[in-house]
């Protein structure tokens, strides 16, 4: 099976770090990936055999492959312009979807959606999507052979979008580190706050509760799917009093903290690894052909 993969984010986000792990692991499962990301960004670095994402490029090369599979908006809208297909389309993100005859003519063009999470899936079904389009497939991590040490503070993902919440945070007056490098910064926190208005599912979540750190997250979108409130974390109401206190909380009883990142991390084995998510993918491929 040949598969195109299309990327054209210009940064290393949530949705970049995934199409790198799906690819990784549809690698090892004897699968023949090409991308097609932006010339120069972050997810080309990561990925050095992928090619500069360009219509020509597109147009020429796509016929050569089984399965169509874009990663964000704006290779959908390139997809549905040139008649591509079989066309899969992630979805990420909560928001709604235009009911303008331009989206109704784009969204009708993939053979397939994968939602990352039932609450993306409603989103699309709200437009009059058939749920016969639709598989959910939660994102995947990787295994950690690490955990954190728990010697540090809190850490929370550094974003200058007005949706991520962190003027929330600041009035919560938590002492918290804003991290560029969750990886890196994950083997020492103690607490992950994940403060968000509207959220398809969460990622950065998931790699907290893969490497042993304990998470306080809004009651928002999809979060809920990833976190059960006082068992794998605590969830709170978008309340700078809500969230200080569930910091508190932990800080207070290290060990009901220690329990909900156990707890977290088993989770995260059962149904949120990187293989999980590429096995489920592939099926969706193999049903198109």
């Amino acid at each position: 099976m040949r598969v195109l993969h299309l990327d054209c984010g210009k940064e290393m986000r949530g949705g970049q770090w995934q199409v790198l792990r799906l690819i990784e692991q549809l690698n090892q499962m004897g699968i023949e990936n090409t991308l097609l990301t932006s010339a120069g960004s972050p997810l080309a670095e990561h990925y050095p055999a992928s090619k500069p994402f360009r219509v020509d490029i597109l147009r020429k090369i796509w016929p050569a492959f089984d399965i169509i599979h874009a990663h964000d908006a704006r290779s959908h809208t390139w997809c549905a312009v040139l008649g591509v297909k079989p066309l899969v389309v992630s979805r990420r993100v909560a928001f709604p979807i235009k009911k303008s005859f331009l989206s109704t003519w784009k969204y009708n063009k993939p053979q397939m959606f994968i939602a990352i999470s039932n609450n993306v899936s409603r989103t699309l079904e709200d437009t009059g999507i058939s749920a016969a389009r639709i598989r959910v497939i939660y994102d995947g991590v990787k295994d950690f052979s690490w955990h954190s040490d728990h010697t540090g503070g809190a850490i929370a993902p550094a974003s200058d979008d007005p949706l991520k919440g962190q003027d929330l945070l600041a009035a919560s007056e938590i002492k918290v580190n804003f991290s560029t490098n969750l990886e890196q910064d994950l083997q020492t926190a103690n607490c992950f706050v994940y403060i968000s208005r509207q959220e398809g599912l969460g990622s950065a979540i998931l790699l907290a509760m893969a490497t042993g750190v304990t998470v306080i997250a809004s009651r928002v979108g999809g979060i809920s799917e990833l976190v059960e409130h006082e068992v794998t974390g605590l969830l709170v109401e978008n309340d700078p009093k809500e969230i200080r206190s569930a910091w508190e909380r932990l800080q207070m009883d290290k060990p009901l903290a220690l329990k909900l990142a156990n707890n977290a991390r088993e989770r995260v084995r059962q149904a949120f690894t990187a293989q999980h998510m590429a096995a489920q993918t592939l099926k969706v491929y193999q049903e198109l052909l």
